[in-house]
């Protein structure tokens, strides 16, 4: 992200991935580019960051589309909710069982 030099306006990223959670790679991004907005998703029920949008999974194109317009019409992201949620995230012992 640090070789792109265009705007990032959105990050729609998973909560859970393989290699870094969709939450540090939010306030990794933020530190760089403070106006990019954030819109969470998961397939995992337990999942309830909040103070950050978080679209559960499964869902149509018609609801993806309605959260993306929502979240560019909204205010910046806070790094300060990115921060106290993945603080949340890595501090609790939730057990994680897959919705679908």
């Amino acid at each position: 992200m640090r070789e792109f030099m265009g705007n990032i306006h959105l990050l729609l990223t998973d909560v859970t991935m393989p290699e870094m959670d969709g939450i540090t790679l939010a306030r990794h991004l933020l530190a760089e580019r403070p106006s990019t907005r954030v819109l969470l998703m998961s397939g995992y029920s337990d999942v309830q960051p909040s103070g950050l949008p978080l679209l559960k999974k499964p869902f149509s194109r018609e609801h993806l589309l309605e959260e993306v317009e929502r979240v560019l019409a909204g205010a910046p992201t806070e790094p300060s909710n990115v921060a106290r949620v993945r603080d949340r995230w890595r501090t609790s012992d939730i057990r994680h069982t897959e919705s679908e």
